[in-house]
């Protein structure tokens, strides 16, 4: 009878050290995959922050040609607005001398 009440006891025992290795090593795997998932949200963060650095550049890259052109288009405009003031005095002379 002690017999089968010493092994009753041993068996508590090994199933009380499988639950306590169980619990530590489940807190384990659970602290590297909480590891795991901080480092890949940290990755995407890194990831969107290079993006939202591209964005930013490619605006700013556009924005200067939006300025270029804007600046061309009045150069052009007050070129042609001379050419045709000249036009106008060249076809006045002419009509002048007719």
């Amino acid at each position: 009878m002690e017999l089968i009440g010493l092994s009753g006891i041993f068996a508590s025992l090994l199933g009380l050290a499988l639950t306590v290795y169980g619990v530590f090593y489940n807190g384990r795997l659970t602290r590297a995959l909480v590891e795991a998932i901080r480092q890949d949200v940290q990755a995407i963060h890194q990831d969107i922050q290079a993006m939202n650095r591209s964005v930013l550049a490619i605006h700013q890259g556009v924005q200067a040609i939006q300025e270029d052109a804007q600046k061309r288009h009045e150069d052009m405009l007050t070129y042609l607005k001379e050419m045709d003031r000249r036009h106008t005095e060249l076809m006045a002379a002419i009509a002048q001398r007719q």
